[in-house]
């Protein structure tokens, strides 16, 4: 519990210094300099959804860790090794998607530095789980039948530690 007071209390310092930076130009720094190329909006309020062909595919917030909420990677990595997907979706509206063809990630916020999902596929013969990286902001699905995905959206700052981590969760009847 500590730790997490000493990080978030060094997050708000760090927000704090870079509100009060100045844009002067003369700096040198190459910290800065990347701090000012990436001139990216907060992230304290993000929106993840999905669809196919314009349609909005159904889905169900499973985890929203985000610094505005003082939620550290550790907290991340423990609810999404509490998640189990046919439990979390259980009433969830399925959504009817067609085989092959693009699935869209749509990000109001700023954008990402890693997308991944999982899915588990139900059929005759048992249950099967894959997982997979997204490379883009699109994936595909190439099986017919139902399936549970979880969508896991993540940010990082410019030295690759932890920032953000949202995820989604939806099922599928992929046709």
């Amino acid at each position: 519990m500590s730790h997490l007071i000493k990080t978030g209390a060094l997050l708000l310092l760090v927000v704090f210094l870079g509100a009060c930076h100045s844009n002067d130009q003369s700096s040198t720094s190459a910290e800065n300099t990347t701090e000012n190329e990436k001139n990216s909006p907060p992230l304290d309020d993000v929106d993840v959804s999905l669809s196919q062909d314009g349609e909005t595919i159904s889905s169900k917030s499973v985890l929203y860790c985000l610094p505005s909420n003082n939620c550290s990677e550790e907290t991340a990595k423990r609810e999404l090794r509490n998640v189990e997907l046919n439990k979390m979706t259980e009433n969830a509206s399925v959504s009817p998607v067609k085989e092959g063809e693009e699935i869209t990630i749509h990000i109001d916020g700023p954008q990402p530095e890693k997308i991944s999902f999982i899915t588990e596929t139900q059929r005759n013969d048992g249950s099967y789980i894959s997982d997979e990286v997204v490379d883009g902001r699109s994936f595909v699905i190439g099986g017919k039948g139902k399936y549970t995905i979880l969508l896991t959206v993540q940010w990082e700052n410019e030295n690759g530690e932890f920032e953000g981590r949202v995820s989604q969760a939806a099922k599928l009847d992929v046709e």
